[in-house]
């Protein structure tokens, strides 16, 4: 048998393992997706959401939902939005500002605290909540609470680090001839960030907010560990 033949047989037997195993995963999850909508599908009403109490004042707040999940649902949801809303734009100014402004010192001494602080678990970031209310209950406010905002603060601390490396990466990744772009038609280094190198970045402002939001839902990616958050400051 000559060797053309052998790996002609080689690469069709390979082809063919690779579409059973994808077949394969497709099955499993398909079949996994099957089983939960039949034993699950009849559980799934507004009751599952609202229990007992009607939905539009469930929805808008007038009643309180007590065995229902649409409380965690709602809190979940508004964590995220919130934490990503206040990391997003300080992670990607700072991004910026480390990738063009910054002097080499700057950029060195900041990229070292940005790694450290991607280094923190999020059961630290948790108990740093906790202590900040007590700090404030004690000092400076005595009739501060726990809140959901001291959690998105937390969680908004954990996606930090993220965004300003993707922000980081993403720019200084940019070929040099595009940064030129701008230089020669006569822009100013704002106007050559704004339009030239964000929109070329990666998939532009678009995929850092991406980032961002998957990085809040995530929790650090340990949802035991968000939920320890919400847990020690006072959302859980």
């Amino acid at each position: 048998m000559g060797k053309k033949k052998i790996k002609h047989l080689a690469d069709t037997g390979f082809v063919l393992f690779s579409w059973f195993s994808v077949l394969l995963v497709l099955g499993a999850a398909m079949a996994l997706v099957f089983f939960l909508l039949y034993h699950g599908f009849h559980t799934i009403s507004p009751k599952l959401f609202f229990g007992t109490t009607q939905w539009w004042p469930a929805l808008i707040g007038t009643k309180p939902v007590f065995d229902g999940i649409w409380p965690a649902m709602a809190g979940t949801l508004f964590l995220v939005m919130l934490s990503a809303g206040m990391a997003i734009p300080v992670g990607v100014a700072a991004g910026i500002y480390l990738s063009e402004y910054a002097s080499d010192k700057m950029r060195a001494f900041s990229t070292f605290a940005v790694d450290l602080l991607a280094g923190i678990p999020s059961i630290v970031m948790g108990l740093f909540g906790f202590s900040m209310i007590i700090v404030l209950r004690r000092i400076f406010v005595p009739e501060a609470k726990t809140c959901i905002f001291l959690a998105a603060v937390c969680i908004a601390m954990l996606i930090l680090p993220y965004m300003v490396r993707t922000t980081m990466n993403a720019l200084s990744g940019i070929p040099e001839n595009l940064r030129l772009i701008g230089p020669g038609l006569g822009l100013t280094q704002w106007q050559n960030i704004r339009f030239i190198l964000l929109p070329v970045s990666g998939r532009g402002p678009y995929f850092l907010w991406h980032i961002g939001f998957k990085s809040a839902w995530k929790g650090n990616g340990q949802e035991n560990e968000q939920r320890e958050i919400r847990y020690n400051t006072g959302f859980g």
